[in-house]
């Protein structure tokens, strides 16, 4: 391809620019545009996007902890769920949650940096919606992964169900009835059924 493009080039020159530049010139030239094209490319390419918010009808990058695919339940339908029950989740670099091994994607409403930052909306996000965090695992770890366990600590309210771990919270620091209903809703949709949840 590079020696079509050369010829190409070279035949279209002017014969005032081909006294300018050499043969080798135009390799270089030829060989920095490839370049060009190559990483332009890629990086309309490269970056993912996840699915709408349903809030702001916006598109988000996706940040990863690590490579891998979440399975049985991958990102796009986590996130679809939770958008679509009124959480307005993005995916972070979270260095405490990424820190395990085997988590892919952390999701969470309430960011503080990178590419998905959204310091200046926290005090409206959380009366809307409460504090929403979830994890992706690449495969599911426990042993009664097939039902919908609901646990609470303190505050904080999680539900787990396969490979999926989420957890809402309320601006008072206790997840309201009504937000932990929500979320139940959304893990629900994500089984494919209507569980209840079980301690």
């Amino acid at each position: 391809m590079e020696v079509l493009i050369e010829n190409s080039l070279s035949t279209a020159l002017s014969p005032s620019i081909g006294r300018v530049y050499n043969r080798r010139q135009c390799v270089l030239v030829v060989r920095a545009l490839a370049l060009l094209v190559a990483s332009m490319s890629l990086a309309a390419c490269g970056q993912a996007r996840s699915p709408r918010d349903s809030n702001t009808g916006a598109f988000h990058p996706i940040v990863a902890c690590r490579a891998g695919t979440p399975t049985p339940i991958g990102f796009g339908a986590v996130v679809r769920s939770l958008r679509k029950h009124g959480f307005s989740v993005v995916s972070v670099r979270d260095e405490g949650l990424c820190s395990a091994v085997d988590v892919i994607y952390v999701l969470t409403n309430i960011a503080f940096n990178g590419q998905n930052g959204n310091v200046e909306e926290h005090g409206a996000i959380v009366r809307r919606e409460g504090h929403v965090s979830c994890i992706l695992r690449r495969r599911p770890i426990y042993t009664d992964r097939n039902r919908l366990v609901a646990e609470r600590f303190a505050n904080w309210y999680e539900l787990r169900y396969e490979n999926v771990e989420c957890g809402v919270t309320g601006r008072d620091g206790f997840a309201s009835r009504s937000r932990e209903k929500t979320l139940r809703s959304a893990i629900n949709e994500l089984a494919g059924r209507g569980l209840q949840a079980s301690r």
